[in-house]
């Protein structure tokens, strides 16, 4: 479902699944073991397939687990992400298809986002689904998209095409599909050559609020809002 592959210093990482990139414990655990073999590239491109970066947290798979499971998936969840953000090489996404709820989490931690335009969607739907954001969100969110974002991307949970998408900060460029990766390569080549501890340095600084949030407040923030939804009986025992 996830493999990674280093040419000339660059580590292509690819989510497809097949269908939709859903995240259950499997797919982190892919997720999360090519992300530690791209530990020694100097930058890396993350990519969906297809229709699909990445559709989320698997919606149908974890409310059906025991809760220990659970809890261990949407650990893992919150680990991988944390990765990305403080990956110590640059991230760039190329993104050809949608980006829902912990897709775009996803996305929203890569330092950079090149997309192509397409009928698909790109955005934070868990409040359009009665799932309340948790904290760690809401501060990625604040350091990636713009403000005038916030109340339809956060408190109406609506998602937008790429175009949109762009101009309210979750996409960085727009190129074609016949460009897409070539771009995406070259912008995080580019980002690979900027002295390493500068890079990291400053981009801490930028994440300092975000990363002020204790570990396992995203994870407890899922379990809560599923909890609240009532998604899953076994989460309720």
């Amino acid at each position: 479902m996830v493999t990674c592959e280093i040419h000339e210093g660059l580590a292509r990482i690819r989510m497809d699944d097949g269908k939709a990139n859903a995240m259950n414990p499997t797919f982190l655990t892919e997720l999360a073991a090519a992300f530690e073999k791209a530990r020694s590239a100097s930058a890396v491109v993350l990519t969906g397939r297809s229709g699909f970066f990445s559709g989320g947290l698997d919606l149908k798979l974890l409310p059906t687990l025991p809760p220990a499971e659970f809890q261990a998936a949407v650990n893992l969840f919150e680990r991988t992400i944390r990765t990305v953000l403080e990956f110590p090489v640059p991230v760039a996404a190329a993104v050809e298809g949608h980006a829902m709820a912990g897709g775009a989490v996803l996305l929203l931690a890569c330092d950079m986002v090149v997309a192509t335009p397409g009928p698909y969607k790109i955005g934070l739907n868990e409040t359009a689904i009665g799932l309340a954001l948790p904290e760690f969100v809401y501060q990625l969110a604040r350091v990636r998209l713009s403000p005038r974002a916030y109340t339809r991307a956060l408190m109406l949970g609506m998602t937008f095409p790429p175009e949109e998408a762009q101009n309210l900060g979750f996409v960085d460029e727009l190129r074609p599909l016949e460009y897409l990766y070539s771009v995406a390569e070259e912008r995080a080549r580019t980002a690979g050559k900027v002295p390493g501890d500068a890079y990291r340095k400053t981009k801490a600084m930028i994440l300092r609020d975000l990363l002020a949030v204790p570990e396992g407040g995203l994870a407890d923030g899922i379990s809560e809002a599923f909890r609240a939804l009532s998604l899953g009986a076994n989460l309720r025992k």
